[in-house]
């Protein structure tokens, strides 16, 4: 690796750091505006006008902010090329929801759904004006600009739906809460850019992009579309009242990982490109990474699958419930996901999109059709049919990863093993105290099991798994001399 390169992802590390946690604050917030002010009717109409949208503005996006960040060149030619597009493809995605919004309120024989599908178009092109942006300052690994900017929306989303909906707005609180993100996001990019990219269109230059973007984007519409199908199927076979129990527990978990995932999604892709075009093989990095990963992720969601019960009738209001079992299964779901959180940047840096193409398809799939198939089965069947798509991809990204780069399934096995046998004699130790507790006062109870847990982890990895803790303090160490 080069030096330069592994300065600027040492340096990147303290603001990932710090978006993780504004993250993590951030959806804790937004999952106490749910739980407190907002009932699960409301939350399930404002899921489908922004999943509806959502799913729009994939589909137009035509991967042309990932080709820009993993092409060989980003010269002012591609960029200006890229932003006019993603603006053309906005503003028409734009139009498209105005003209379907009465429909599909007929469609769903709801009237509030038209207007909230209406402003939440805007989010289109707000997002849209800061794409290629944002992709410029990834590929840079300006991490500074990225972190302000990325905090700022998501604090601009928190205080106005918080706002909002301690007004009153209902439904409309969320919505308007997105579309008021946009906005903070693309005030707080604009003094960042020494050069804002223009209206100029170049036919050769789109080509170009949309070569290799058309594979990402349609992976990006398929993963897409997973979420947001599934929200539908949900609302259609449960209701809205199921969706809104389902979209707090997704919400609740989801924000968790992001403490974890925004470093390897934000610089994965920039990284292993970079590795790439140097001619340096990834699998050294490649298995480090996904050891530490796993070390930080596999404790976390083990523990929040064992606690979950206690800290929603403890810190959440008790109508949700419901979603207990919903939280259990998707935590579940993270710990099987995050060993392999790395096969995507990997396999893009190297142009091989249609193995993630093959598996988005199969877990659109699959998780699809569990969600069907949960009708008349309650929370449960919901829950296991959302982690079926981390279940099909365990054995996909073993075998994915051994074919693009040579790392055998047994090494992969081997640098998650450890931590998640430290996790599982966590999470013995932690279901053994909550028995012990039965009847003790809730709050008490949660703190007992959330103290043992850390304890027993971190000296289960000080007996059984020192080599990944001495690579965590090499590379806190390469942070601080990177300053």
């Amino acid at each position: 690796m080069s030096s330069r390169l592994h300065k600027q992802v040492a340096r990147a590390v303290p603001w990932s750091l710090a978006e993780s946690l504004v993250n993590g604050l951030v959806g804790l917030g937004m999952t106490f505006i749910f739980a407190w002010l907002l009932d699960p009717t409301q939350v399930g109409h404002a899921v489908i006008a922004l999943a509806l949208v959502g799913t729009v503005e994939i589909l137009f996006g035509l991967g042309l902010v990932e080709a820009l960040i993993a092409a060989r060149s980003s010269h002012t030619t591609a960029s200006d090329t890229a932003f006019t597009g993603v603006m053309m493809f906005s503003l028409v995605g734009a139009g498209l929801c105005l003209v379907a919004a009465h429909p599909l309120a007929v469609l769903y024989d709801d009237p509030e759904l038209a207007p909230l599908i209406m402003v939440a178009a805007l989010t289109l092109p707000l997002n849209a004006s800061i794409a290629i942006p944002t992709a410029l300052l990834t590929r840079k690994m300006r991490a500074a600009a990225l972190t302000l900017r990325m905090m700022a929306t998501r604090v601009t989303v928190l205080l106005a739906t918080g706002l909002l909906a301690w007004l009153q707005f209902g439904s409309w609180s969320v919505v308007l809460g997105a579309v008021a993100g946009s906005i903070g996001g693309m005030l707080m990019l604009l003094p960042t850019m020494n050069r804002w990219p223009r209206p100029r269109f170049v036919g050769a230059e789109f080509r170009r992009l949309v070569a290799f973007g058309s594979a990402l984007s349609v992976e990006r519409l398929l993963w897409g579309l997973l979420v947001r199908l599934f929200w539908l199927v949900i609302g259609y076979v449960h209701g809205a009242a199921v969706l809104g129990y389902f979209q707090f527990a997704q919400r609740l978990i989801d924000e968790t990982a992001t403490l974890i995932q925004t470093f390897s999604i934000r610089f994965g892709l920039s990284y292993f490109s970079a590795l790439e075009r140097l001619g340096q093989s990834p699998n050294e990095a490649f298995l480090k990474a996904t050891r530490l990963i796993t070390a930080v992720a596999a404790p976390i969601f083990v523990g929040i699958a064992l606690v979950v019960p206690d800290l929603i009738g403890t810190v959440f209001s008790a109508r949700w419930e419901p979603s207990i079992i919903v939280c259990q299964m998707a935590a579940t779901g993270w710990v099987l996901a995050f060993p392999r959180v790395l096969v995507g940047p990997v396999l893009r840096a190297k142009g091989q999109q249609k193995g993630l193409i093959f598996y988005a398809f199969l877990a659109v799939a699959v998780t699809n059709l569990g969600g069907f198939l949960s009708a008349g089965y309650g929370m449960m069947a919901i829950g296991i049919a959302w982690v079926l798509r981390h279940v099909v991809g365990i054995p996909w990204g073993l075998l994915t990863i051994r074919s693009a780069i040579g790392v055998s399934v047994r090494e992969q096995g081997e640098a998650t093993l450890r931590p998640i046998l430290c996790a599982g004699i966590m999470a013995a130790v932690v279901g053994f105290v909550s028995i012990e507790l039965v009847g003790v006062s809730p709050v008490l109870r949660l703190a007992a099991m959330i103290t043992t847990g850390a304890l027993v982890y971190a000296a289960a990895m000080a007996l059984i798994d020192r080599g990944t803790i001495k690579l965590g303090m090499n590379m806190a160490r390469q942070v601080r001399r990177a300053r």
